[in-house]
């Protein structure tokens, strides 16, 4: 593919698919994606609102209007640092997060989980500059979002909630952070680019995306560090958590951020239950056309089927109650055509836990039905 690279491929797979980078903090770890022919850099250097400062109610220029907004949302930004004390020479990477919520003595601040993720500590260093030890409330790597929660004392407000429902291409926005992990409560100016892009998200080393990300594109600056950090409007609104950018020469501003509305939600689920609770079939699925050539041929599949699911290991949980086996081939469930992964998992999670559906499949080149009742992920 010319001067781009690719790799992470599952077992010599039958199609190629694109690499992808995440790149960790700024003296820290890389995760790189390749999104449309582009890499992707997460930029890692990285309950109900209550409201800080009221926006200004008097006409003002635009310049003035930025002035009032950053002054607004001055302190909702904090800086995070993951360490991974297994890994040797381990400084820490750095991102950002932004102050959502205090309650029953405890600030609650949401960053993105690829900032923290393998962490075994994690430290937040406030606007003023004070390092506080972060607990981890939960996280969900589907969303690549995290909660975290500091006692209350060390925060003097917390940002006000937009709805991203309610965002404009081409409004202008702020994007705030901790640049580098270095230049704490940084701010960029730009505009909403796009209100929907798709952001493929990986779990593991596989070429294969295990989810899909609906985001907001934005043309301001993001820079490493940012990751986390608010994308505010300009009623000093927060409308989206900073997430990556795109990387690649000639290209630039390019950025990505989750909107607050799937954010919110988000972290409701993580301070209720730790997690985001989803409907689970107990397998593990690899889309067919990622599956090795010669794996391929030994399912004995008719010559018509090109798409769907492989089950990889020993099911679990209720595809083994119901008699899945390792090897077979998921081809729909409740008469919706599977073609990859994501396309699986986005028609199971419109499940709820407990649902019982339908599964088409085929095992040893048998095409069978099954009823499955749904059980929860893990």
């Amino acid at each position: 593919m010319g001067e781009k690279t690719w790799e992470r491929l599952f077992g010599g797979g039958r199609r190629s698919g694109g690499r992808w980078l995440i790149i960790a903090g700024a003296a820290a770890i890389a995760l790189v994606a390749g999104f449309i022919g582009f890499r992707l850099a997460m930029i890692i250097q990285g309950g109900p609102s209550q409201p800080s400062a009221s926006p200004p109610t008097a006409p003002l220029s635009t310049s003035e209007q930025i002035v009032q907004t950053v002054a607004d949302i001055e302190g909702l930004v904090v800086g995070v640092t993951a360490y991974r004390h297994k890994k040797a020479g381990d400084d820490g990477s750095s991102g950002s997060a932004v102050v959502i919520a205090r309650k029953k003595g405890m600030a609650y601040l949401l960053t993105n989980h690829h900032v923290i993720e393998g962490a075994d500590r994690i430290d937040v260093t406030t606007g003023d500059g004070e390092t506080v030890p972060a607990e981890r409330v939960g996280v969900d790597p589907y969303t690549d979002l995290a909660l975290l929660r500091i006692p209350q004392r060390y925060v003097d407000k917390v940002a006000v909630l937009g709805s991203s429902a309610k965002v404009r291409k081409g409004e202008m926005v702020i994007v705030a952070g901790n640049a580098l992990g270095i230049y704490a409560d940084t701010v960029n100016i730009g505009f909403i680019s796009s209100l929907h892009q798709k952001l493929p998200i990986y779990f593991g080393d596989g070429a294969e995306p295990d989810w899909e990300l609906d985001v907001l594109q934005v043309d301001a600056a993001m820079n490493y560090g940012n990751s986390g950090g608010g994308l505010f409007n300009l009623r000093g609104e927060l409308i989206g958590i900073n997430n990556a950018k795109v990387v690649e020469p000639g290209v630039e501003n390019i950025g990505f951020a989750i909107p607050i509305d799937l954010a919110q939600a988000v972290a409701a689920e993580l301070e209720q239950y730790g997690k985001v609770r989803r409907p689970d079939l107990g397998i593990v699925p690899v889309g067919l056309a990622y599956v090795a050539e010669d794996i391929y041929r030994s399912l004995k599949l008719p010559p018509t089927v090109h798409e769907g699911v492989l089950i990889r290991d020993m099911p679990e949980g209720p595809a083994k109650a119901a008699g899945l086996s390792a090897y077979d081939v998921i081809v729909a469930l409740d008469d919706r055509p599977v073609y990859d992964k994501v396309s699986f998992r986005q028609t199971l999670f419109q499940h709820k836990i407990g649902d019982t559906v339908k599964v088409t499949y085929y095992h040893a080149g048998e095409r069978k039905e099954r009823l499955v009742t749904l059980g929860e992920a893990p």
